[in-house]
């Protein structure tokens, strides 16, 4: 994963610079994920290898987990084609998930997005960020079973939207985004009407 930050941080420093608040938002991202990394490889040789410190760091490191999660689940030239960065600092959720399942062995993950515009670009943009935290939710479903007996993961996304003109989800909104190999993904575009 941390091959894979480092990657995304390089192909930000190689795009032409401008004044766009995007741009320069991507350069920031990239120097405050630099200095997470250099703090980590410190924190690393000061331990000397152990492996609980590690994992200890890194838990206690929320932005850097997030940062090396979503950089392994994102491609970034295809994130950064689409308008979005190549990985967070962050995962904002707009309402409570629903989980449920007996055991970490078959779990089903609902997350959903309330988007008050309905146009194809403002969905697009909603159901290529609600894939990223299912994508990551289901690497760490698949991180925390650790019998690897039967890793069965199903991710629901549901996108609230206005009654207004049908979207269609095209393929190419899922381009660039790895999922575990356990993982089933289904997202539905779910139009509610206005208030009686």
């Amino acid at each position: 994963m941390r091959e894979k930050l480092e990657s995304s941080i390089n192909f930000i420093r190689t795009l032409p610079i401008d004044d766009s608040n995007y741009n320069k938002n991507l350069y920031d991202l990239a120097e405050k994920a630099d200095d997470a990394l250099k703090k980590w490889r410190s924190h690393e040789k000061s331990v000397e290898g152990s492996s609980s410190s590690n994992k200890l760091y890194l838990a206690n490191t929320p932005s850097l987990g997030i940062m090396l999660m979503t950089s392994y689940v994102l491609d970034a030239k295809i994130a950064i084609k689409n308008g979005q960065a190549p990985f967070n600092t962050v995962l904002d959720i707009n309402f409570c998930g629903r989980t449920s399942g007996s055991d970490i062995t078959d779990v089903t993950i609902e997350l959903g997005e309330i988007k008050l515009s309905s146009g194809s670009k403002a969905i697009k943009k909603t159901y290529r960020q609600l894939l990223l935290r299912l994508a990551v939710l289901g690497f760490v479903v698949k991180a925390m079973n650790i019998n690897g007996v039967n890793d069965k993961c199903n991710l629901v996304g549901k996108i609230f939207v206005p009654r207004t003109s049908e979207v269609r989800i095209q393929p190419s909104w899922e381009d660039g985004i790895t999922f575990p190999d356990s993982a089933n993904c289904h997202i539905d575009i779910i139009t509610i009407g206005e208030k009686q």
